[in-house]
């Protein structure tokens, strides 16, 4: 049959794409919510599904495009927030942390690479859970080279030929995407904001058409034949696939340094899947028992929902695909006295070949198709033949993975503060490889993720920051007067609180007592709430870090002239 020994054969999908943006049903406000890297999005939405707490979804993860503003938890701090494209992203956890985005209101966030080291002090852990491959795409109608070195890619990046500059157009997501961040560094290219612009590889577009900023991984918004991006390999699968929304366009996955990132699934043992034209609107999987159906003629599927296709007599695709199905391979099929329903020619009537997708002309039409002639074709190591057509599935199983030395194979992962690590359900949901997100080994690998042997690790945290952890406190020169503002001073990037107590306080010694002001993170300021100060009077103002296990609290005292 067409799957390997022990493969899962699954039930007719009839979805087009099996993901669900933000969370999806009860309950609205989840235990545990999270937002980042566009190209996790999808799983991370299907694990949410996936993993529950005693029968309740816990897992919230918020996707990176989409109406904004967002409501994370049930909590007033939690309301309205914004969804942010273009930032790091964990950027949103952190200010989670320190208040300024209400505490509490994420709890993980998603990343492609492992930034760690650019977030000292944070407190942070990087859970990896799966694999991805990252290489280039281009249109299918580009005249432009399908394959580059590493050198080659470097000098595109940097401006520079070869290749000649101008033969290609080099194009970038948009500042603070992760796959930017990680396909610029893997080139050794500095990852600033103003790339693109006259003073900083001006040969560098990171804007679509309509100038707005380009988003990672979809493919459609490349509007010329001489354009490159770099890519998801997993998105590429999956949107083809339709197991998410398919977004890859007409476009094609190249290789760097000749390494092709797809392969067939070895799930199907004779690797014949079929294939659909891309804006087809019929189910994205179907089983062996409803193809056997399809090509007799016979209900479910529903005669007439599909257009059946073969290639003519003769063919080695048709005879393997016939004999999978226990169908004989005559002739006469197609004609009125056997299997009348498949059609045998293309629209000219002429016999149709085999792995020719683009002599598809209809959005029903269903043909089997080689899928290692199919990565051929669209790397385009043979003559591109596929059309706007795409795999199908076979039980629910991809036709395409991730080959065994896809380019610029990196780890994915989770982030959660180190504080939770021990506590649940952070620690059944990500922790370990019995967690319940590496459990899930099967919707990672739907979504076109490698499974990763680090899955659930906990051993790539944030680096302390030394300079930090005795905390420095000063005070402005203080002014006798009513309604006077005290500003305290601490290294920025520090979070934390400032307790300003004057000396004739009448509240307990604790600072705990004098309602608290934040520090400003970015200036590390914070200004008291208006005092009544006398001459002689002393004040004392108190720090106490958010995180006290990276930062020690500190007090200082001074008295007014």
């Amino acid at each position: 049959m067409f799957l390997a020994a022990g493969a899962c054969l699954a039930t007719l999908t009839l979805a087009v794409g099996s993901a669900v943006a933000d969370p999806s049903g009860p309950p609205v406000y989840r235990v545990l919510a999270g937002e980042g890297s566009y190209t996790t999005q999808d799983v991370m939405n299907a694990l949410a599904n996936a993993v529950t707490n005693n029968g309740t979804k816990i897992l919230g993860s918020y996707d990176t495009p989409g109406s904004s503003p967002i409501t994370t938890k049930n909590l007033s701090s939690c309301n309205n927030l914004p969804r942010r494209y273009g930032s790091t992203e964990v950027d949103e956890l952190e200010d989670s942390q320190i208040g300024a985005l209400g505490p509490g209101c994420f709890d993980f966030a998603r990343t492609v690479y492992n930034d760690a080291p650019a977030h000292p002090g944070q407190n942070l852990t990087y859970i990896p859970f799966a694999q991805d491959g990252l290489s280039i795409i281009t249109r299918a109608s580009a005249t432009v080279p399908k394959s580059l070195t590493m050198a080659q890619l470097q000098n595109l990046y940097n401006c520079v030929s070869p290749p000649p500059v101008g033969t290609f157009q080099p194009m970038l997501p948009g500042f603070g995407s992760g796959t930017r961040a990680y396909f610029l560094l893997q080139l050794g290219i500095p990852d600033t904001g103003d790339i693109g612009l006259a003073n900083n590889r001006p040969c560098v577009r990171t804007t679509d058409i309509n100038g707005n900023p380009l988003q990672d991984n979809i493919g459609n918004l490349l509007f010329a034949s001489n354009q490159v991006e770099p890519y998801s390999v997993s998105s590429f699968i999956a949107q083809q696939s339709r197991e998410v929304s398919d977004v890859h366009g007409n476009t094609v996955l190249g290789e760097i340094n000749g390494i092709e990132p797809l392969m067939a699934n070895p799930a199907i043992a004779n690797g014949i899947t079929s294939a659909t034209r891309a804006s087809t609107t019929l189910p994205k999987s179907l089983t062996i028992g409803q193809l056997q159906n399809l090509y007799n003629c016979v209900s479910p599927p529903v005669v007439g929902t599909f257009q059946p296709m073969l290639p003519a007599s003769g063919s080695t695709l048709r005879a393997n695909f016939l004999a999978e199905l226990g169908i004989p391979n005559t002739p006469d099929i197609g004609t009125a006295g056997n299997r009348p329903c498949v059609r045998t020619t293309d629209v000219n009537g002429n016999p149709l070949a085999q792995d020719a997708g683009n002599l598809l002309f209809a959005d029903n039409q269903l043909v089997p198709y080689d899928i290692s002639a199919f990565i051929n074709q669209q790397s385009r190591t043979t003559a591109d033949l596929h059309g706007v057509t795409i795999l199908d599935e076979i039980g629910g199983t991809l036709p395409l993975v991730q080959s065994d030395n896809t380019p610029m194979l990196h780890d994915v992962y989770n982030v959660l503060p180190n504080g939770n690590l021990d506590l649940d359900p952070v620690a059944t949901t990500f922790v370990g490889a019995t967690s319940q997100v590496c459990s899930n080994s099967a919707i990672i690998q739907q979504y076109g993720f490698m499974t990763n042997p680090a899955c659930g690790t906990t051993t790539i945290t944030t680096p302390n920051n030394p300079a930090l952890t005795n905390t420095p406190i000063t005070l402005d020169p203080l002014t006798a007067g009513n309604d006077v503002t005290i500003t305290a001073h601490v290294p920025p990037e520090v979070p934390g609180w400032v307790w300003f107590i004057p000396n004739n306080c009448q509240c307990s010694p604790d600072p705990g007592g004098i309602i608290p002001v934040p520090v400003d993170i970015n200036t590390g300021v914070a200004s008291s709430p208006p005092m009544n100060l006398q001459s002689a009077q002393t004040v004392e103002a108190v720090f106490e870090p958010f995180n006290a296990t990276m930062y020690r609290g500190s007090q200082t005292m001074e008295r007014v002239p």
